[in-house]
């Protein structure tokens, strides 16, 4: 009915979802500034999520649209430049998404990388995977060729990854 274009369908859906898209802005503690400006965003990946949703995946819809809801939100706070590491571990441990190669950072992630990593992994770690930098601006703010930083980022996935498995 709302791929019809019925918008009788769509205010249901709306107001049925509005409860889910108001906890994951609560969860995300964004700033009481920015609330509206989120709601908006999760309404729109709302009806982004009903035109694209496909039940032969066997997955439910709720959780289809939450999982875009949530990808949603982690764009809008990492192109606001707000670090992932701040995110804590009640937070993460809130957030449904059934991808194994997604991962969030955590304060404990980086005290972990910072015992494992030597001194110029762990600085490249931290650049890349909590500040958000992008490989050419680690490379100059280090006074490293690319390369040696992609090099750096390919030995800490597999640290991090064994560290993974152990623990």
């Amino acid at each position: 009915m709302i791929e019809e274009g019925n918008e009788v369908a769509r205010d249901i859906m709306l107001e049925k979802y509005h409860n889910l898209i108001r906890s994951k802005i609560y969860r995300f503690n964004i700033h009481r500034s920015q609330h509206e400006d989120f709601y908006q965003e999760g309404c729109l990946s709302l009806l982004d999520a009903i035109r694209k949703f496909d039940p032969k995946f066997n997955k439910t819809f709720t959780r289809f649209f939450e999982l875009l809801l949530v990808r949603k939100f982690l764009t809008l706070l990492k192109k606001a430049n707000k670090p992932l590491a701040i995110l804590s571990e009640e937070i993460i441990n809130t957030i449904v998404v059934e991808e194994p190669e997604t991962y969030y950072i955590t304060s404990k992630h980086v005290e972990k990388a910072q015992e494992v990593l030597t001194e110029s992994e762990f600085n490249v770690f931290y650049e890349h995977y909590v500040r958000n930098r992008k490989i050419i601006n680690i490379s100059k703010l280090f006074g490293m060729k690319e390369k040696r930083v992609y090099n750096a980022l390919y030995r800490i996935k597999i640290k991090l990854r064994c560290f993974k498995e152990i623990s």
